[in-house]
């Protein structure tokens, strides 16, 4: 069985939110805590305490011995524990495979309290401070220590928080995916070679290296242990964002991040055959500021390479703050308005910021239209959100000593608003607005002026990246002007390049990907393929990333501006409808 069909089986898991356990009187999981080996169970609904003694062959009393909170009655949900060396006797044996990893002590960063945290609970719906507390034995103070936005009386359903390691037990931690993919064997690096999928565990993707060393992997919901290659040229990549894991039903965010992660994966399987070996380690942030300080204890974390963030403010900070104290590259693909890559060394801004794409984009007019004089259409009353675009235009374009008209019109553009200009000059319109509504107050007239030409190619029309959300009739009008549109990314549906992965992601997942803008499943790929080759380019991990990239959906070529610690993706399309119904895409140099 190949790869891919390995990371099929992991998602098919995936996507039911964790492979069940079947729990019977000879058979139970295993996990280590501090060090000792435990049987664990999750407690089902509707469950009683004289049902779960007949189904673990155990007496009441043996049960609350090493639960307390049992006395209380079970709650659906809570995990219970019992010592494997004393239960050793009875018939209650674990099930085969590796223990789950557990978040070692010590503190993350500064913004921590230096409290060791053990273990993580799950805060379900109804729970309260004080009923955890009593739960695991802990004092509230202490807990609110390692979880400060408890102080402010906030117990979110999804939070992760994390526990002292006096805590009397601690439950699964939910939400992890491990996913080794293996690469082929490559000079003095340690190869590893995919192993088929026992059907009974689906969702893991198993490995097996030519010394010896085996690994698992995991799906949402159920943790399984991990046995990393020790290689120093091993490339790690920790992707942590709000997959929703504990919402019966995930909302459109959740979606569009699961989604992303799914493109991801296949651009992981597509360059399997890279030289350095690869560890992919997913979490669910739950969108929880404690979730990501619980995430960023593990152990594995220090070891990334690369850290995929979220696009909440607070948890994407505490990230890149985590990236800048251990020396981590932490790519924000997702809080376009962020601004910490100016001051933060090991940040990469994927997104050009919006200052300079515009004049990344004004610079493309000047050099690309030198033949053509600008034209600046402005509502009097109506939308002019473009104004700090074309005031940047006007300014370059006198600079460099080219024609500007500046065009005010009332209501809809009007053909006696445009007699002022000559029949001989070529003329590239740009509206002060990129609203659909304005579009289509000046894209009639536009159209008759541009027939009244001898030349069409007189008459060219430039506008924004809202225009890629336009509906189709709008969208033949932008073909017909020949018009020009600057963005950060574009999908071209027609393309071979887009047709092929949209395939591709239906094959693998047996769903279409959701309409959105950018399309998430694309970006996932696009990121996950440029961060894997620019990771196998720069083999000493030193920061480089001079690798370039354009891909299906986005492009990266990272840059570090004057004055600025990280780097930035100074990336820009031009993308030119043409009159005969084509699209062409090009970086903008």
């Amino acid at each position: 069985m190949n790869c891919r069909k390995h990371i099929l089986k992991f998602f098919a898991g995936m996507l039911l939110l964790g492979v069940p356990v079947l729990v019977s009187a000879v058979s139970l999981p295993i996990k280590k805590i501090n060090g000792e080996d435990y049987y664990y169970y999750e407690v089902k609904p509707k469950e009683t305490v004289f049902g779960l003694c007949r189904q673990l062959n155990m007496t009441k009393a043996e049960i609350v011995k090493y639960n307390p909170s049992v006395a209380d009655g079970l709650r659906a949900g809570s995990i219970l524990y019992f010592p494997v060396d004393v239960l050793d006797g009875k018939a209650v044996t674990a099930s085969e495979g590796p223990a789950a990893a557990v978040p070692s002590s010590g503190t993350t960063d500064s913004h921590r309290i230096p409290i060791s945290a053990a273990s993580t609970h799950h805060v379900k719906k109804g729970e309260t401070v004080y009923g955890i507390c009593r739960h695991y034995g802990i004092s509230e103070e202490d807990l609110m220590a390692l979880n400060p936005s408890l102080k402010s009386g906030a117990l979110k359903q999804g939070t992760l928080l994390l526990l002292p390691d006096t805590s009397q037990s601690a439950p699964s931690v939910a939400g992890d995916v491990v996913a080794v993919v293996p690469a082929e064997p490559s000079g003095d690096v340690a190869g590893w070679k995919a192993n088929d999928v026992d059907d009974s565990n689906a969702g893991t993707i198993s490995t097996d290296s030519t010394d010896g060393i085996s690994s698992a992997g995991s799906v949402f919901g159920q943790a399984f242990g991990q046995v990393e290659p020790e290689d120093a040229d091993t490339l790690r990549i920790s992707v942590m964002l709000p997959f929703m894991l504990e919402q019966k039903t995930p909302d459109k965010q959740a979606q569009f991040y699961t989604e992303f992660y799914k493109g991801f994966m296949i651009a992981v399987d597509s360059l399997r055959n890279e030289s350095l070996p690869l560890v992919v380690n997913a979490y669910d942030t739950s969108n929880s500021i404690d979730s990501v300080y619980a995430i960023l204890q593990r152990p594995e974390q220090r070891r990334a390479d690369m850290i995929l963030a979220p696009d909440g403010d607070d948890q994407f900070r505490a990230i890149a703050s985590f990236g800048n104290l251990n020396r981590i590259n932490v790519m924000n693909i997702f809080a376009v308005k962020n601004t910490d890559y100016l001051t933060n060394p090991y940040l990469l801004q994927s997104n050009i910021p919006h200052s300079d794409m515009y004049d990344k984009a004004v610079d493309g007019v000047i050099e690309s239209f030198q033949d053509y004089t600008i034209v600046i259409l402005s509502s009097l009353d109506g939308k002019t959100d473009k104004n700090e675009f074309v005031s940047r235009l006007k300014a370059k374009a006198e600079d460099a000593g080219r024609s500007v008209k500046e065009i005010p019109y009332h209501g809809y553009l009007k053909s006696s608003d445009l007699e002022q200009l000559g029949a001989e000059d070529s003329y590239l319109f740009v509206p002060a607005s990129g609203a659909h509504s304005e579009f289509n107050h000046v894209a009639s007239t536009l159209k008759a002026f541009k027939e009244s030409r001898d030349d069409y190619n007189k008459a060219v029309l430039f506008g924004y990246p809202e225009w890629i959300t336009f509906p189709e009739e709008s969208i033949e009008n932008m073909h017909f002007l020949n018009s020009t549109i600057y963005s950060r990314f574009y999908n071209d549906a027609s393309s071979r390049r887009s047709k092929e992965f949209v395939n591709t992601f239906k094959n693998w997942y047996g769903t279409a990907m959701a309409n959105a803008i950018p399309v998430q499943g694309i970006l996932g790929f696009d990121s996950g393929y440029y961060i894997i080759k620019a990771l196998n380019d720069n083999v000493r991990h030193d920061r480089n990333f001079d690798y370039d990239y354009d891909g299906i959906q986005s492009s990266f070529q990272f840059v570090t501006p004057p004055r600025v610690a990280g780097k930035v993706n100074d990336s820009l399309y031009f993308i030119n409808f043409r009159p005969s119904g084509i699209v062409d895409k090009r970086i903008i140099e």
